[in-house]
């Protein structure tokens, strides 16, 4: 997760140690996008900023429960 607020694009945390990652994830096929939807199969979270890990869970779980997750991620 690259934004303070999730999902949230205008909210980019600067120097973020995931900007690598995302670019490995991208180098190698992968799709990096800006918001929790439907066609996420795995979040990737700093261990450093663990605070915004809850609002994700609960964005992950409304999505499971609008049937709009089809794939099975674990927290």
């Amino acid at each position: 997760d690259l934004y303070a607020a999730v999902s949230d694009p205008s909210t980019k945390i600067a120097e973020s140690p995931l900007e690598l990652t995302a670019a490995m994830f991208e180098l190698y096929g992968g799709a990096v996008t800006s918001t929790l939807d439907e066609r996420v199969t795995h979040v990737v979270v700093d261990p450093d900023s663990l605070e915004r890990l809850p609002e994700m869970v609960a964005q992950l779980r409304a999505l499971r429960s609008q049937g709009r997750l089809r794939h099975n991620v674990h927290y």
